[in-house]
């Protein structure tokens, strides 16, 4: 969806950061790392058409904020776009000075 959204904005300067090394590499190769994820990689190397993407890998633990309000998110069946005062407190703050 971050993808969509740079989409829509017509950002072309995009950084997308991940905390899986497979799935950072395999967007920077344009490759399925995974057979059962063919479709979503294949929807997703299509949406790659930026003049300046940058595909950076960091470890979980300098990601936790991205993780935790992506783990609420799934677990409220939530997607789109948050405000901040949409998100539990506990989750936009918990890990918000970790680095």
């Amino acid at each position: 969806m971050g993808l969509q959204a740079c989409r829509r904005n017509n950002w072309d300067d995009v950084m997308l950061v991940s905390d899986c090394l497979d799935w950072a590499n395999a967007i920077r190769k344009r490759s399925v790392f995974c057979w059962s994820l063919t479709h979503l990689c294949f929807s997703i190397f299509q949406l790659l058409n930026f003049s300046d993407l940058d595909v950076v890998w960091v470890p979980r633990e300098c990601n936790k904020s991205a993780h935790t309000l992506a783990s609420w998110a799934f677990r409220l069946n939530l997607s789109g776009t948050f405000s901040l005062w949409e998100v539990t407190p506990t989750v936009a703050t918990m890990h918000a000075f970790i680095l």
